[in-house]
């Protein structure tokens, strides 16, 4: 294509035809120079204060830096994530713009003489052989980020002014002490109940009918649906298939072992045996150290050290970076071949190692990883060969071709698809075929109408170009009862458990009721237990205790003595309340601190937000999604 607009630049045709294309630019592509002002890039306003697009472009690209830098880069930003960090950063500005709203109305500016004494109790300012305020360096700095005096005052009154303000909304208020004891009560309240449990795959049902399980498949016809299958076409070529066709010098392997010399050198690698002895057995573990010294075998010393809490853990291959903590890696990595370390003492034990054998340090030969970078070239060269034949497919598709047409082109065949579901089960297993890239593969033809063909996709990998047209798409139906048979019996036998485990529950709850024992009970019903559980606390208290939170939430309904039955996770329980055991202040001191604590930040947290959205009506926010999308939405 490139190549017949090269050859027809001459024609005077063409010539029209760039014409128009340049007079096309100049009112389209410029026209902003001579009809006005560029584009708003504002993208909210609090007042009159405007926050610009860039101010959140800077802010999101630093936070992403941040956290790619924190994962080592082993996290995706996907498109929510984003959207979720630009909201936030868009917040932060605007509740920033409203405190210095509020604080100009309020008459709060700080001082010359604070700003003074804020900028020279800055660490960045400070000189770092004497730690005190350094004003060439204050001047350093502020040449580095390319900002005047002026406009940093100006930044720090800013800065000053809003923390002023928002010091004073988010300072915690006294709690009242009613408050405090009413929350605290109902936090720190205990119950003990009376259990009887009873596991649903346990009781005995009655075996269903033939008409029982046709009758269940017709009144459940959702549960036994047969997917969308889709059979379609897919024109599909990978890199992997282009790498025979092309070629790689040994010079060119080389020089690609030499630029990555770095990465096949391979530090020192240890290998040990280690006696584990308890932090109050170090003359013990000195005692196993002499002993191997001296010759004796290292189990059998180990099993003569007279310590019951003793334990043997090999150390594989390591660096010594790699082995924790530092103290026993300079230990270990100070022996030489058969030595013995006298004992180490690490947070948790003592231990003493034997060095067993040592790799030295040194780099890979060039022999060994040959291979791997002679393929690695051949693929990066059929990437790019990928890249001209997708143009090639596109093209052709492009002029009419169908994709039967298209494949010799390229050099490969379409492969017919029998019906298949998206998650890649086939209508008929014994007609399954391999497709490549499957579930993206799916995922694309699942999304196109009836007899549509995709637009030329690349995988997520880059590796893989492909082209699918939806040929038939069957429709969900009923699954004849005789192929969903056992599925069908399955799940009446799991519904009919569950209604047989529930009834026993509440026969045990009319018999607890009546008062009789709860062992008594669950020794006459099947697959049945009973227990009295612990004090419970309520489920805000977030506590393992052991007991499932929808049967604390039903004891926590109770009233001292009462009962009820519940179910859920395959068991179901009769529950009696046996004792309410009140909170005492006394005992959990530091729990309801906590709580004073808790409720004084939350009221801090609902009276800043208060004061914010009154500030907001007073100020008046406005957002432009349009400017935000059209400014941040591709970056």
């Amino acid at each position: 294509m490139l190549q017949a607009i090269r050859g027809g630049v001459a024609s005077w045709v063409v010539k029209i035809l760039f014409a128009m294309l340049i007079v096309s630019f100049a009112i389209w592509g410029i026209g902003d120079i001579f009809r006005g002002a560029p584009p708003s890039t504002v993208v909210a306003a609090v007042g009159e204060q405007e926050i610009d697009a860039t101010v959140v472009q800077d802010e999101l690209r630093q936070q992403i830096s941040r956290l790619q830098q924190l994962t080592n880069n082993q996290i995706t930003i996907s498109d929510t994530m984003r959207a979720g960090m630009i909201d936030g950063i868009l917040r932060d500005q605007i509740e920033g713009a409203l405190l210095d709203d509020a604080a100009r109305g309020l008459g709060l500016d700080p001082s010359d003489d604070a700003i003074r004494q804020a900028i020279a109790a800055d660490a960045t300012f400070a000189d770092p052989t004497t730690g005190a305020f350094s004003e060439d360096r204050f001047r350093q700095v502020l040449a580095f980020n390319r900002m005047g005096e002026a406009g940093f005052v100006a930044l720090m009154r800013r800065n000053l002014r809003r923390a002023l303000l928002d010091q004073a909304v988010r300072s915690v208020p006294v709690v009242p002490d009613v408050l405090v004891d009413a929350v605290f009560a109902a936090e720190r309240e205990r119950r003990v109940a009376d259990l009887v449990t009873i596991d649903d795959a346990e009781v005995p049902i009655d075996e269903p009918s033939d008409d029982d399980l046709r009758a269940y498949h017709e009144e459940h016809a959702d549960s036994f649906q047969a997917p969308e299958y889709r059979t379609f076409s897919l024109l599909t070529l990978a890199a992997e298939d282009l790498t025979g066709e092309v070629s790689v010098s040994e010079d060119e392997v080389r020089q690609l072992y030499e630029d990555e010399i770095d990465s096949f050198s391979q530090p020192e690698r240890r290998r040990f045996d280690q006696a584990l002895f308890p932090l109050d057995a170090e003359a013990e573990a000195q005692a196993f150290a002499e002993a191997v010294r001296g010759g004796a075998d290292f189990a059998g010393a180990l099993a003569e050290a007279g310590v019951s809490d003793v334990d043997s853990q090999p150390i594989d291959w390591t660096t010594q970076e790699d082995m924790f903590p530092s103290a026993i890696a300079e230990a270990g990595f100070a022996l030489e071949p058969g030595q013995v370390s006298d004992p180490i003492a690490s947070a948790f034990r003592i231990h003493v190692l034997r060095l067993d054998e040592v790799q030295e340090a040194g780099t890979q030969p060039f022999e060994e990883v040959r291979d791997g970078l002679e393929q690695r070239l051949r693929l990066d060269r059929a990437l790019d060969t990928l890249f001209e034949l997708s143009n090639g497919i596109d093209d052709a598709l492009a002029g009419g071709a169908t994709l039967e047409e298209a494949a010799p082109q390229v050099g490969t065949t379409v492969l017919a698809v029998p019906a298949v579901a998206v998650d890649g089960s086939f209508r008929d297993a014994d007609a399954a075929v391999d497709v490549p890239d499957a579930s993206e593969v799916l995922q694309t033809v699942f999304e196109l109408a009836p007899d549509e063909e995709s637009r030329l996709t690349e995988s997520s990998d880059g590796h893989r170009i492909f082209v699918a047209k939806v040929d038939r798409i069957i429709a969900p139906e009923l699954r004849d009862f005789d192929d969903a048979r056992e599925e069908v019996l399955a799940a009446w036998q799991r519904e009919a458990r569950i209604a047989a485990a529930r009834s026993a529950a509440e026969e045990a709850v009319t018999r607890l009721e009546a008062g009789d024992d709860p062992d008594a009970i669950a020794g006459d019903l099947v697959s049945a237990t009973a227990s009295r559980t612990d004090p419970l606390l309520p489920n805000s208290a977030n506590e393992d205790q052991g007991v499932p939170a929808f049967v604390i939430d039903a004891l926590f309904d109770l009233d001292e003595g009462g009962t009820t039955a519940v179910d859920g996770g395959g068991y179901a329980y009769a529950i009696r309340l046996v004792e309410v055991v009140p909170a005492d202040p006394a005992e959990e001191a530091d729990a309801r601190a906590a709580i004073a604590e808790r409720l004084g930040r939350d009221i801090a947290s609902d009276f800043r937000a208060t004061f914010l959205a009154d500030q907001e009506r007073r100020s008046g926010v406005r957002i432009d999604r349009d400017v935000l999308s059209r400014f941040l939405g591709e970056n």
